[in-house]
């Protein structure tokens, strides 16, 4: 019998990452609005969102890295580049907000319709418990060590230098994805291998 070919191999890894994030999605709103509220508080506000905020900084510490690190000749330029054009459309993004909020908002959000409104943590469920899971760096502090990290790991590689960092930090890229994909989004097909 043949071994299923290469391009089969590729049809049987799975769904792609925006389908799965849409997942998530729709199974976050139905577990909100049809789990036991039991549930919701153990599970959904105690333990996944500690666990959620604990990754979030080794992903941009990982993935961040490695996208600049394997940036060739250029690589400050281009980011550079990318963190002006970043900053530059929250700053845009920003402006229009608040001149849309100045001229628009007080004709139809009056003080008593504020104050009717209240306080909306008031209605957010509070967990039975809190786990002291305290991330290893803010969001902050990670993507600044990941800008420095990359930056200066790229212009080490031009130099023939720095392989054996940016084997460690790419190996920590593939453990955080395999952290995703079990334990956040779906296990992935792809990351067993095979018993042929």
């Amino acid at each position: 019998m043949e071994p299923p070919r290469g391009d089969d191999q590729e049809k049987k890894k799975g769904i792609g990452l925006v389908p799965k994030l849409l997942i998530a999605i729709a199974l976050g709103i139905a577990f909100g609005l049809y789990a036991p509220e039991f549930f919701n508080r153990c599970v959904v506000s105690a333990l996944f969102s500690s666990f959620l905020m604990f990754v979030i900084p080794l992903m941009i510490l990982a993935f961040v890295t490695i996208g600049i690190a394997d940036l060739s000749q250029g690589a400050g330029k281009l980011l550079g580049v990318t963190a002006a054009i970043s900053y530059g459309s929250t700053l845009l993004a920003g402006s229009i907000a608040y001149i849309v909020a100045i001229n628009f908002f007080p004709s139809f959000i009056t003080h008593s319709v504020a104050e009717s409104i209240g306080d909306p943590e008031a209605g957010m469920l509070r967990p039975f418990f809190t786990i002291p899971l305290t991330p290893l760096l803010d969001v902050t502090a990670a993507v600044a060590f990941a800008f420095i990290l990359g930056i200066c790991i790229s212009a080490m590689r031009g130099k023939k230098g720095g392989a054996a960092i940016y084997g460690v930090l790419s190996d920590l890229s593939d453990i955080v994805n395999m952290v995703l994909q079990g334990a956040i989004f779906f296990p992935s097909t792809s990351a067993a291998p095979s018993s042929i």
